[in-house]
């Protein structure tokens, strides 16, 4: 199936790159990343926001942060999709040590605590703007 308003050529790499990430074939997934990337293709958000949970879940967390970096390159602002892409943030990235909240829809305290589980031990900084869900609750994780 094709999204509207997407490329075919993208829509199909998202395709290919999502089923592979599902069916634990995370590292092809990861190549055909590669070559959309190379062809000067912008996946979606989402199949950026699976592939990091993916990722994760196969503990591959070298390949998570390069997801993540590419994100931010890419001008994804509140990529991480309410609470399950903040959990999955925490899971597979333990090493942050800063991180832009702001403006990020769908955030609640459960988010919250999900991502300190993972990298509160090494986040110094967090910026959290107008998310009306998290409440002093949270920030005490």
């Amino acid at each position: 199936m094709v999204d509207r308003g997407v490329e075919p050529a993208v829509s199909a790499y998202d395709s290919m790159i999502l089923g592979l990430s599902e069916q634990g074939n995370v590292a092809e997934g990861m190549q055909w990343l590669g070559t959309m990337l190379k062809s000067r293709l912008k996946p979606q958000k989402k199949t950026f926001e699976r592939l990091v949970q993916c990722l994760s879940e196969a503990d591959m967390l070298s390949d998570a942060l390069f997801v993540l970096d590419y994100m931010l390159k890419m001008g994804f602002v509140g990529c991480y999709d309410g609470d399950n892409g903040l959990a999955a943030v925490g899971k597979s990235c333990t090493q942050f040590d800063d991180l832009n909240l702001q403006f990020c829809k769908g955030l609640t305290n459960t988010g919250l605590v999900q991502l300190a589980l993972g990298c509160g031990r090494t986040l110094k900084s967090l910026e959290v703007a107008a998310s009306a869900e998290i409440t002093d609750v949270s920030l005490e994780a």
